[in-house]
């Protein structure tokens, strides 16, 4: 069969118009979606570890909310052991007041430094040095250890005896106590 010319030309332009429609489709179809679901499966395959991670995280704030009552009740525990009112005012009689009922004469108790409590929010620390000028070494030694006792919001950072050859058993005592009051 013998094409003339004007059917060669039909033929051609007709080849020529479907290699057009397939590359159009190739290109703005085929090509962009191709492309597409590639970035799709680069961002699945990072977005699963940060999947991953906020399983986690949601899993530690379910187990917060859980120990949340706890966690209320050992800070209302902590509030009531905390007195009323500014701690220079209360502080320091406290002090002088427990050491004099557990046989030490005299106490004196100076705030030093005041800083944020990082841990709990809304509450600060105080540290506190306590000079006392001349006790009975065994007297201080059960006094501190039942002010140690009875006193769980009292940390003592450092403490300092001195004593002389002539007087053994009677020490000069310098204390340093933190403690955590709310604001």
């Amino acid at each position: 069969m013998k094409l003339n010319k004007d059917q060669q030309q039909k033929v051609a332009l007709g080849v020529m118009l479907m290699f057009g429609v397939i590359y159009a489709t190739n290109e703005f179809l085929l090509s962009p979606l191709a492309a597409e679901r590639l970035a799709l499966a680069d961002e699945m395959t990072t977005a699963e570890p940060r999947i991953r991670d906020m399983k986690g995280q949601l899993a530690r704030v379910r187990g917060l909310a859980e120990k949340g009552p706890a966690s209320d009740k050992t800070l209302a525990q902590v509030n009531a052991m905390i007195p009323e009112g500014s701690p220079i005012a209360w502080f320091p009689p406290k002090i002088a007041d427990f050491f004099k009922n557990n046989g030490v004469d005299k106490a004196v108790a100076k705030l030093n430094n005041e800083t944020p409590e990082k841990e709990l929010t809304g509450y600060r620390r105080l540290v506190w040095s306590i000079d006392i000028p001349n006790a009975d070494f065994v007297s201080f030694a059960s006094a501190l250890s039942r002010l140690e006792n009875e006193e769980p919001l009292f940390e003592f950072s450092g403490f300092e005896l001195q004593t002389t050859r002539e007087h053994v058993d009677s020490v000069r005592a310098s204390l340093t106590v933190q403690n955590i009051i709310k604001l």
